[in-house]
């Protein structure tokens, strides 16, 4: 039996500077490297992004897959299919992870008793720089919001959300309509409010 308890998905296209900052982050994560599983998904970049992840050799679980940019929903899409834990973190390829990130979703999820996704605070940078100083960051929901309160479907986004893939068995994935930046999380995020 596997003892992945989670797995990260993040699509890509041409960011190996960011992605390469990323990836690093994840090697610092305080959940031992055997619960959880990272799959970056590249949309056929030109930018070196693809010889970096094919050489990438983390001690944690790491798949990339190359295929055709079809957009972020797409990538999105199949990195959801190839992810085995039961629950699905995604998050994008210029969004570093704090070292607590996968130990806050996995404990969130474990204190309660019914399919639930958890949206986790991400911070804007004014400038591209790590490590990044406090001068440079600012919260990209400017709400404040209490820990672990209830919000609604419009703060389903996909920097920093987890939830259990068997949400996506239920209502489906993410609408591959949407080609360009944006709205395929609000959208998913609404289905999943209407189950």
């Amino acid at each position: 039996m596997s003892s992945l308890k989670i797995s990260v998905v993040i699509g890509c296209f041409n960011q190996k500077e960011k992605i390469e900052k990323v990836l690093t982050g994840f090697t610092k994560q305080t959940v031992p490297f055997h619960v959880f599983e990272v799959i970056v998904v590249d949309s056929s970049s030109t930018d070196g992004t693809t010889a970096f992840l094919s050489t990438f050799s983390p001690e944690f679980s790491f798949h990339h897959i190359v295929q055709e940019n079809e957009g972020k929903a797409s990538a999105r899409n199949r990195g959801l299919r190839e992810a085995t834990a039961s629950i699905a973190l995604i998050t994008d390829a210029d969004i570093i992870p704090h070292p607590k990130l996968l130990e806050t979703h996995l404990n969130a999820h474990e204190s309660i008793d019914h399919p639930c996704s958890f949206e986790g605070l991400t911070l804007n940078m004014d400038r591209y720089e790590w490590p990044a100083s406090p001068d440079i960051l600012s919260p990209y929901i400017r709400e404040n919001l209490k820990d672990r309160a209830k919000i609604g479907w419009w703060y389903f986004l996909t920097g920093n959300l987890s939830f259990p893939k068997v949400l996506v068995d239920e209502v489906g994935d993410f609408d591959t309509e949407f080609i360009n930046y944006g709205w395929e999380d609000l959208e998913l995020g609404y289905r999943f409010f209407q189950k």
